[in-house]
């Protein structure tokens, strides 16, 4: 199996846990290939293709694998979605300082002003 060279997963619904487990055969067992699809897997975790081609291209280096010229990701429409969300959420404006905490705005409505107490008896 060293001499495979083409691996077409497409649409074997892997996801990323089945993709992770795979990670370590695809770089230690697989030093020629050069073409892998693992399209149209429902692939939501950038972190394991990120660890696949780190330790693909720590083997390039030392000559021990060939280059990889070809990954199909296409049709995994969720992939990278949850890095995007976690950096947006990161760029939200901060709430104001008088509603942190879920705190109720004053009393007095939206204008602000002195806050009303207890009114005096006649």
């Amino acid at each position: 199996m060293t001499h495979l060279q083409r691996l077409h997963l497409a649409g074997c619904n892997l996801q990323d846990t089945g993709f992770s487990l795979l990670v370590p055969h695809l770089v230690r067992r697989l030093p020629r290939l050069t073409h892998l699809s693992i399209a149209a897997n429902y692939l939501h975790d950038l972190h394991p293709i990120v660890a696949f081609l780190r330790a693909r291209t720590r083997q390039q280096r030392k000559r021990a694998a060939a280059p990889l010229e070809i990954l199909d990701l296409s049709q995994n429409p969720r992939l990278g979605a949850h890095t995007v969300r976690q950096r947006t959420a990161r760029r939200r404006p901060p709430k104001p300082c008088g509603m942190a905490g879920g705190a109720a705005p004053p009393r007095g409505g939206a204008g602000g002003g002195a806050p009303r107490g207890p009114r005096p008896g006649p």
